[in-house]
């Protein structure tokens, strides 16, 4: 069985060869898991009762397990993760038994997502790069531009690519540090490891290139907002602020309105070099 590393957390793949994505491979492990994901039939997503919710996926909540229903063209059906023996299990049910290894891998991602907030882990939407040492980030809406910017960066300043789509950050760990994850959207850009995170850039599009600090409760609630997390059960949005307030406090972040040109990253790299460097040393010298 193949063991992968997930911020700490080992996620076991208890699945044919034919179903392991390629992307998990370098996130391999060793030492015993966590919870693990297995192959299961229909009737492994039948349960009565419980809480349900209408997202992308439909997701129903019980005390002991959380199942999740993908759309009619997805190759999986859907996933249960429950606890019936020592570590959690994740189910995932296919259509047919054509092996799908990308569709598996997106489609337990919710459910580890689900277990690593469970330990104050949680998962920013982002476009990520390393420059001079630091990840910095470029988190929006889809479709706004992310990794065209990322993109800017490499080409104009040579930056490396940390993750197309996705990083990690632990609530409380200071300094705060990008986390890698096997999940990057199809970008195919995933780097293990952990790194300092500089800053986080939330993009608009604009006329211009021009780039503005975000502070207080703003930053606050526009990091909790762009969480791939649990928003939608009672109390849980309000425990994510809780719970990332002194990682916010320690986070440079800043509004990047731009037009996605060289002219762009050159701003955003100003910005981080001479705004964001400055308010890190700020937080560091007033750090306990």
């Amino acid at each position: 069985m193949l063991v992968i590393d997930a911020v700490g957390f080992r996620v076991g793949l208890d699945v044919p060869d034919a179903w392991i994505d390629p992307g998990f491979l370098p996130f391999a492990c060793e030492g015993k898991p966590d919870a693990v994901v297995r192959l299961g039939k229909a009737d492994a997503l039948n349960r009565a009762g419980g809480e349900t919710y209408e997202l992308q996926e439909r997701v129903t909540v019980w005390p002991d397990a959380v199942r999740m229903l993908y759309r009619e063209e997805e190759a999986i059906l859907g996933t249960m993760l429950r606890r019936e023996g020592l570590v959690p299990e994740i189910i995932a049910v296919s259509r047919d038994s054509v092996p799908a290894p990308a569709e598996l891998m997106d489609a337990i991602k919710g459910s580890v997502y689900w277990l690593l907030q469970k330990r104050g882990v949680y998962v920013l939407h982002s476009a990520s790069v390393i420059l001079d040492g630091q990840v910095f980030a470029f988190s929006a809406p889809s479709g706004t531009g992310k990794t065209t910017h990322a993109a800017l960066w490499r080409k104009v300043y040579r930056a490396e690519d940390f993750n197309g789509d996705q990083l990690a950050i632990c609530s409380g760990e200071y300094p705060v540090t990008a986390h890698g994850l096997p999940w990057c959207g199809s970008s195919g850009i995933a780097k293990k490891g952990a790194v300092p995170l500089g800053g986080v850039f939330f993009l608009e599009r604009g006329s211009e290139n021009r780039a503005e600090p975000v502070d207080g409760l703003k930053k606050l609630l526009l990091l909790s907002e762009r969480m791939m997390a649990d928003h939608f059960t009672a109390g849980a949005l309000s425990r994510t602020v809780r719970e990332l307030e002194q990682s916010a406090q320690a986070l440079p972040c800043a509004c990047l309105t731009c037009r996605m040109d060289e002219d762009a990253a050159r701003v955003a790299v100003e910005y981080a070099r001479r705004f964001m460097r400055r308010e890190e040393r700020k937080n560091e010298s007033t750090d306990p």
